[in-house]
């Protein structure tokens, strides 16, 4: 079985929105999260659309989470 690395401060994260967008209160919380855990995130595009009840168009969201999955520099995927 093989088992994730586990975060800690300074890990960086992948942030997605694979649905429904992020909402301004919505990131507020993930900073607030995101400092207090010490964590640098680092956000996919899809985060920042608005494509009506979606965050962005399907190939936006699917490539962000493939290139988080694909980066070996990121320790987690948040959405």
């Amino acid at each position: 079985m093989v088992y994730p690395k586990p975060i800690k401060k300074g890990s960086k994260v992948g942030i997605v929105a694979p649905s429904g967008p992020l909402t301004e209160s919505g990131r507020g919380k993930m900073k607030l999260f995101l400092d207090k855990w010490g964590l640098e995130p680092v956000y996919g595009k899809s985060v920042s659309g608005n494509i009506g009840f979606l965050s962005s168009d399907d190939m936006t969201r699917a490539s962000d989470i493939n290139l988080f999955f694909k980066d070996e520099s990121i320790d987690a995927i948040f959405s």
